[in-house]
């Protein structure tokens, strides 16, 4: 018993040193293993916020795009309340018909959401732009979507097929073709109230969808820019 202790005696801080680095080892284990899972799960938020970003691009483009289309039609159709004034020969009236009394299809881009959603939107460290891009996505690119394809006012084909009925004995408006044939002629038929309902219905419409879009393509830029800040700092 006296060898045991003197041996303690004389080996007890080999043995403090030898617990001490396998304690140092285990916390440096754990240490290691959290900051290698950290940098996985920036690597992996770095990555989706450049796909989102990828993706509201694209949005941007197709959003502009249905916007620009709605101012056109709204002038052309402008000028068919002045088409006299303005002398517009059939065929122009045909194609502002045809082109003023077009729907629009805006089809946001989901891959990116749809991956974040999967992964878990926490993965979004930045708690703010986490709220801009599900707003951005569950409401605002949502409710223009629907606006475009449910909302009845926003469908403007049924109206177009009317006046085609109506009024033309045949339009062929095409690339490469613009073959109109109006059942009358000169432009007092476009005073008709059945026709200046129409145009007038159209015109208000198509002045509040881009009211619509206005506010949609501002949220996807400023987005963009929160994407574009976070990414800075990551």
């Amino acid at each position: 018993m006296k060898r045991l202790l003197s041996t303690l005696k004389v080996k007890w801080p080999e043995y403090i040193l030898e617990i001490l680095v396998i304690t140092l080892g285990i916390l440096g284990a754990y240490a290691l293993e959290d900051w290698s899972s950290d940098r996985k799960l920036k690597e992996t938020e770095i990555k989706i916020l450049k796909e989102i970003k990828a993706n509201l691009e694209l949005d941007l483009i197709d959003l502009n795009a249905n916007r620009e289309g709605h101012v056109e039609n709204l002038n052309g159709l402008d000028s068919l309340k002045r088409a006299k004034e303005f002398q517009l020969s059939k065929e122009r009236v045909g194609r502002i018909i045809f082109n003023g009394f077009r729907d629009y299809i805006y089809t946001p881009q989901q891959s990116a959401i749809q991956t974040l959603t999967s992964k878990g939107v926490d993965l979004i460290s930045d708690d703010s732009l986490r709220i801009d891009i599900l707003r951005l996505y569950d409401f605002y690119t949502t409710s223009l979507v629907k606006v475009e394809e449910q909302y009845q006012p926003s469908q403007f084909t049924g109206d177009y097929v009317y006046l085609q009925n109506q009024y033309f004995i045949r339009m062929d408006i095409s690339p490469n073709a613009s073959i109109v044939e109006p059942i009358f002629s000169g432009y007092d038929w476009l005073k008709n109230q059945d026709v200046t309902i129409r145009i007038d219905r159209t015109i208000t419409q198509r002045r509040w969808m881009m009211a619509q879009y206005d506010l949609c393509i501002r949220l996807v830029q400023e987005t963009i820019d929160h994407i574009d800040q976070k990414l800075a700092v990551l």
